[in-house]
């Protein structure tokens, strides 16, 4: 018996670390993502010399996180007014075409994840409790959290 509890303990972390490794952690450098199709915008570039001082991602590619995407709208787009002349760009993301309350996104851009590769890749199942993440010009992860746990602060300081 304590050898099959070994071995489920076992498979249990193997599990945990190959989930842990799938994801992106604060201050690495995220996978460069391969967005399927930009609803609103122009697209944008992840760690390499077109990329933004700061890019904000919020991803409404969850049934956790997807009502939020209208009532985030307001506060997100007025980030993107307080901060974009100093190199912000906020990125909505969505898990399909046309979402509802896009028209709330003014001067955003948002981008469809269908397939939740880019989701999957930086939040492991995309099941964490936060959505919103930050990254500075190399694509490094310099915010992982919600809108309101410190993000200006986030931007603030990687802009």
């Amino acid at each position: 018996m304590r050898v099959i509890a070994f071995l489920g303990h076992l498979f249990v972390g193997v599990v945990l670390a190959v989930v842990a490794s799938a994801q992106a952690n604060l201050g690495e450098v995220v996978v460069a993502p391969k967005w399927l199709a930009w609803e609103r915008g122009e697209p944008v570039s992840v760690g390499d010399d077109k990329a933004p001082k700061c890019t904000l991602y919020a991803f409404f590619t969850t049934p956790a996180h997807m009502p939020a995407f209208a009532g985030d709208a307001d506060y997100l787009g007025d980030l993107q007014k307080r901060f974009g002349d100093r190199g912000l760009v906020v990125v909505a993301v969505v898990p399909t075409a046309n979402p509802t309350a896009i028209e709330r996104w003014a001067g955003c851009r948002v981008v469809v994840d269908a397939d939740l590769a880019v989701t999957t890749a930086w939040f492991a199942d995309g099941e964490w409790p936060w959505y919103v993440t930050v990254l500075d010009a190399a694509g490094r992860m310099t915010f992982v959290g919600e809108p309101d746990a410190g993000l200006v602060d986030a931007v603030d300081a990687t802009l």
